[in-house]
């Protein structure tokens, strides 16, 4: 025979704490929040169980706003004013700061210790310092490329039509990809004079790397690339 569990309600309890026929343990509460029953062990003439759950008991004390953006609510943890990341994002495109938003941010900026010369993170002097520090940082490619001098684009445009649309070392079309080769590297020393350019495609123009023209040629077996080399630069240097 099955036993029945009398339900017990919450101010059935409060008003008859001293009632010896209720067993606490045994009763049975009605959750606040899912409005499940649930039974506790921590039940007691003192004691009454609110919630069947720390889960529950968490939800009980949340406290839900809503999204600004798409009016969804979310719980009150934070300040924000938006569900997620999306909706700020969303909510911010295509909207001008305001003047006074402009000038507090430029006054904050003019007044921080972290935006003022060597504490800044990436500050390296200006153009006052760009030779000095070309001279030092040599694995600048931006920085060699400049102190190479500069590139004439009536040669470049000879040189292209001298290689015919091909990559110089393996012959392929430059179709997606036209590189310009160094034969001798900027890293090595080489600079941007007429006869140190070439057209090349990626695959080769990685596989070259930081070797010479001639380091190039014997690594590869293709000796041939230097008389190549001659007859293209004698062809687009003839039509300037």
């Amino acid at each position: 025979m099955e036993s029945k569990i009398k339900t017990v309600k919450l101010s059935e309890i409060k008003l008859n704490p001293d009632n010896p026929k209720i067993n606490y343990r045994q009763s049975v509460f009605i959750c606040k929040t899912c409005g499940d029953k649930f039974k506790s062990v921590k039940a007691c003439k003192t004691r009454t169980p609110i919630y069947c759950s720390s889960k529950c008991f968490g939800e009980s004390i949340k406290k839900y706003k809503t999204c600004q953006y798409c009016g969804s609510k979310f719980a009150d943890w934070t300040r924000d004013k938006y569900c997620s990341r999306e909706c700020r994002i969303d909510a911010s495109r295509g909207v001008s700061l305001s003047e006074d938003h402009r000038k507090a941010l430029s006054e904050g900026r003019k007044n921080s210790t972290k935006c003022k010369g060597p504490k800044l993170y990436n500050w390296k002097g200006g153009n006052d310092t760009f030779k000095k520090r070309s001279k030092v940082y040599q694995n600048n490619r931006r920085a060699r490329l400049l102190g190479g001098g500069k590139l004439n684009p009536i040669f470049l445009n000879n040189l292209w039509i001298a290689h015919r649309g091909l990559c110089f070392y393996c012959g392929q079309p430059l179709i997606e990809y036209r590189g310009l080769e160094h034969l001798t590297p900027l890293s090595r020393g080489g600079k941007n004079q007429i006869y140190n350019l070439v057209y090349s495609c990626k695959s080769c123009n990685s596989k070259k790397r930081q070797k010479t023209l001639e380091d190039f040629a014997i690594a590869t077996g293709r000796i041939w690339l230097v008389d190549k080399w001659e007859d293209i630069f004698i062809e687009a240097y003839g039509k300037q």
